[in-house]
């Protein structure tokens, strides 16, 4: 007995003559332990495909991920789904942006083209429509304890095409849009071609 009660006395003897710089990096190790555990717990959780999303294509339209939190489930779903949409929007920017450079390459670089038939188009993610939520999970934040909320959002090439006719109906600048003209109707062959293909599939199996 009175040998436990000296080991006791001594450990906390030890622990008494702990330094300041020894016991606060003590603590930061602790934290960066429970930090790494919590940031592995985060990652355990993220679904497959919001890590390796489909891939937007001309043929099968636009697709983004986005996640939110928030301790109310709906409002974390709506936060989601409204950053895919600003995601998506951006996209659709983006490659028009992209589609204009090309054509404004390929007619030699001119600076006078760029000056006077640059296209304008911005989609806002309040005019996005035609969407959709393929797939969506939820679960328990481990940092926050707040509903985790995954989302994938796609935009079908039609949806895309209807949005950029709507914008371009609604341009009073007409002369500028030439190069939209023709982005638009790239999307519009690769439907065409998408459909084609689908109906030889179909053809070809009903044959088998």
């Amino acid at each position: 007995m009175k040998k436990s009660i000296v080991a006791i006395a001594l450990a906390s003897v030890l622990v008494g003559c702990a330094s300041p710089v020894q016991v606060q990096q003590s603590a930061v190790e602790t934290t960066a332990h429970v930090n790494a555990k919590v940031t592995a717990a985060q990652l355990a959780l993220m679904p497959a495909w919001y890590l390796d999303p489909p891939k937007s294509s001309y043929k099968r339209g636009i697709y983004v991920v986005a996640t939110a939190s928030n301790e109310d489930v709906q409002f974390a779903i709506n936060q989601a789904v409204l950053l895919a949409e600003q995601k998506v929007a951006k996209q659709i920017n983006s490659e028009v942006t992209s589609f204009e450079s090309n054509v404004i390459s390929n007619n030699g670089g001119s600076n006078t083209y760029s000056s006077e038939q640059q296209i304008e188009v911005q989609v806002k993610p309040t005019a996005i429509y035609g969407h959709q939520v393929v797939k969506r999970e939820i679960f328990p934040d481990p940092k926050t304890g707040d509903f985790r909320v995954y989302v994938q959002v796609h935009l079908p090439a039609k949806a895309q095409i209807d949005l950029l006719n709507e914008k371009y109906d609604t341009r009073k600048s007409n002369d500028k849009t030439k190069a939209l003209q023709e982005y638009i109707s790239e999307l519009e062959k690769a439907q065409v071609k998408q459909a084609e293909d689908a109906e030889k599939n179909t053809s070809n199996v009903t044959s088998a």
